[in-house]
């Protein structure tokens, strides 16, 4: 726009070499630039005409300095009148001012406003005509000479009394004959002729006008949606003619010219839209592949890395109950310390990748929060001030307390690390309603409660942002923080039939909003039938495809006095049972190739009801949730010896 309105105002000063004035306007009628020509036709203008001020303001400014008392009170009346003419100007038209003769026309400038141009003119056209007509004015006949003339023409005397009309004023405004309108008043004639219409009102200020804006047309609305242009001209004598162009072709151009315009906005706007949506949901659908692209990479490295620490896990157990040394249960203790580190790590990266096993159930926000807050208060410091916004109502959520426990902390710890001067805190409960998204994943559409928690610190950039569900990523630098935390309450969100939405403004803050699902009535659960099965010692049926667990977790298994069948997969197991084999309890992984672990359970249960089963995985299948019963039980990978010999504890006695 600047590149244009530069052009403009070097075609301006080349305008006013030969003196033709130039105005510009923008598309709320602002000035944005006029030439010297302008002031030396319209002297009268100069220091009424500012950069940046709307026509409106220029108009009153004109006005308030040449209005006298009776005038001043039509001065808004006068400014509408003139801002009409401005607008509705576009074909050109000739007036005098000043005892000249002045042509104006009125352009559209795409993508500006309008432009405004008057040039003197000498005789030629309508002018050319009136100059003949003017001076002989009252002094002889001149009907035919009017009605040589193309346009309506109307003679009326000082008074306003009609001398004469030519036949195109009687075609254009339909009357029987010119004795329809000789010897009668103007302002009876507008009367008759326009009558209840939009146009006579505005035709009787233009003429009221007209001694102020000699020579200026003005437009009446006609019956029969018809439209006419009238001039008024000053003859010497004091007399008027005034000429009257029928215009409604143009108008109607002009309307469906708009209509088109308005139309070809609207379906612009209209594709502008659909191009943005398509662009957002496009990038959308980028992130979310690539977030679960990185989820599925993660999934499997922590399944290998899980069964790698069961192998360490397993191995320090055996040790510590065969070693006695001080020193060395010391550096056991450190190996232990440090698989259960790493098993942590892989409980994050599963959080993200939603397959870390979980155990949801109605939870109060509320009463968690405030169980939490010493710990919360704790970490935040001194500095932070904690804010707890939660209503006593709020429905529970069907969530894993203990993953979102850590959530909590995460996401807290995050926000303290965002304001290190210090700032506010809070953490709002509140139920929401998700509308249905095209989003992949997304959850259903319902009700959801949702914890935020906002912080006042330093922001996201919309590029951090993006990338802060990745593992990994961080913008603490190096210690500052793993780059599991948002990653890790997303997965969980997600995994619990939610989601995780980040709002955050450069300096202002972050708002990070964990939507869960409202916790439905809980119903009771159907135990398998039992059947029950006396042993003289408990015999376990052990299953993984992974040798080295499988290795480790069988002579774990014996050193605590089991007797165990260890077999490499599905099909090994279910052969030792067809074949007979007599077993208390059956533990088996849930990754496995060719018949998965509750697969495994089912065809066991077809022929040994009541068979207590113990899953051990990393991973979170949601073909466990129908099979967990009192007969069952899902225990993590990598599990301790205490945890197992619970598990085996349980599920026998109760069986027996």
């Amino acid at each position: 726009m600047t590149d244009a309105i530069a052009a403009i105002a070097t075609l301006s000063n080349m305008l006013d070499t030969l003196d033709v004035a130039l105005c510009l306007f923008d598309a709320e009628d602002r000035t944005l630039l006029w030439n010297g020509a302008f002031l030396r036709l319209f002297p009268e203008h100069d220091g009424h005409v500012f950069v940046g001020e709307t026509y409106a303001a220029n108009l009153r400014r004109f006005y308030q300095g040449r209005l006298d008392r009776n005038e001043i009170a039509n001065i808004d009346r006068y400014i509408a009148d003139g801002i009409a003419r401005h607008r509705a100007q576009s074909l050109p038209f000739e007036f005098t001012h000043r005892d000249q003769w002045i042509r104006v026309a009125s352009l559209p400038v795409p993508g500006i406003g309008r432009a405004r141009v008057w040039a003197p003119v000498t005789t030629s056209g309508e002018t050319d005509r009136l100059a003949r007509i003017l001076p002989d004015f009252g002094r002889r006949p001149v009907v035919s000479a009017i009605d040589d003339i193309a346009d309506g023409l109307m003679i009326r005397d000082p008074h306003g009394v009609i001398l004469s009309i030519n036949r195109r004023f009687v075609m254009i405004h339909r009357l029987g004959s010119d004795a329809d309108a000789v010897g009668g008043r103007f302002p009876d004639l507008i009367a008759t002729l326009w009558g209840d219409h939009p146009g006579c009102e505005r035709a009787l200020m233009a003429l009221r006008d007209n001694a102020r804006f000699p020579g200026a047309p003005f437009e009446v609305a006609l019956p029969q949606d018809r439209w006419v242009r009238v001039s008024e001209h000053r003859a010497p004598d004091g007399g008027t003619v005034s000429t009257h162009v029928d215009v409604t072709d143009l108008h109607r151009l002009q309307r469906a010219t708009i209509a088109a315009q308005h139309k070809a906005e609207a379906l612009a706007m209209s594709l502008r839209e659909q191009i943005a949506e398509r662009e957002r949901a496009e990038a959308a659908l980028r992130q979310t592949m690539r977030v679960e692209a990185i989820g599925q990479l993660t999934g499997g490295v922590a399944h290998d890395f899980n069964n790698l620490l069961s192998v360490m896990l397993g191995n320090v157990e055996l040790l510590g109950e065969r070693i006695t040394d001080r020193g060395q249960r010391q550096t056991l203790d450190i190996i232990r310390g440090a698989v259960e580190r790493g098993s942590a790590l892989m409980r994050q990266l599963l959080a993200f990748a939603r397959r870390q096993p979980l155990m949801p159930r109605p939870t109060a926000l509320g009463e968690m929060v405030q169980d939490m807050l010493p710990l919360l208060r704790s970490a935040c410091g001194s500095r932070i001030d904690l804010r707890v916004i939660i209503p006593e109502a709020l429905p529970e959520a069907q969530v894993d307390p203990t993953q979102l426990e850590l959530v909590i902390l995460n996401l807290v710890i995050n926000a303290r690390d965002a304001m290190p001067q210090g700032g506010t805190l809070t953490l709002r409960g509140d139920l929401v309603t998700l509308p249905a998204s095209p989003e992949t994943d997304a959850p259903v559409a319902g009700r959801y409660v949702r914890l935020s928690v906002i912080d006042t610190g330093t922001g996201m950039t919309e590029e951090v942002r993006a990338r802060a569900f990745e593992p990994f990523f961080t913008t603490k630098g190096p210690g500052g923080g793993s780059g599991l935390g948002l990653s890790q309450a997303f997965g969980m969100a997600r995994q619990s039939g939610g989601t995780v939405q980040i709002d955050s403004n450069l300096g202002v803050g972050t708002s990070v909003h964990v939507m869960l699902p409202c916790a439905e009535a809980e119903t009771e659960t159907v135990d398998l039938p039992e059947q029950a099965l006396v042993v003289p010692k408990t015999s376990v049926l052990l299953v993984d495809d992974d040798p080295g667990v499988l290795n480790t977790f069988t002579e774990l298994l014996r050193f605590l006095g089991y007797r165990v069948t260890p077999a490499s997969g599905a099909a090994p197991a279910l052969e030792a049972l067809e074949n007979g084999l007599a077993v208390d309890i059956l533990i088996t992984d849930v990754i496995m190739p060719g018949l998965r672990g509750p697969d495994l359970a089912q065809r066991v249960w077809e022929t040994r009801i009541g068979l207590p089963v113990i899953f051990i995985s990393g991973f979170a299948d949601p073909e466990l949730v129908p099979l967990m019963n009192t007969k069952s039980r899902m225990l993590r990978k990598p599990c301790r010896a205490a945890e197992l010999t619970a598990a085996i504890t349980a599920l026998v006695e109760r069986t027996a």
